[in-house]
């Protein structure tokens, strides 16, 4: 997350995480509050997507 904010300037608050080790690779989950501009937070969506994170949105700001 820090380097969505250093490419992105887009701030993450981790309101949950949770991580495990399943088969030697790390699994988890993590419920983020993400602060910025329209135009790079869907940057900041696209990167972590291109990196393999699934991303669920649960609500959009205004």
């Amino acid at each position: 997350m820090n380097q969505i904010y250093r490419d992105y300037e887009v701030t993450a608050n981790i309101l949950y995480g949770n991580i495990e080790i399943l088969d030697q690779t790390p699994v988890g989950e993590m419920i983020l509050v993400l602060e910025g501009d329209a135009k790079n937070l869907a940057l900041a969506e696209d990167a972590l997507a291109k990196a393999g994170v699934d991303v669920t949105i649960l609500k959009r700001g205004n």
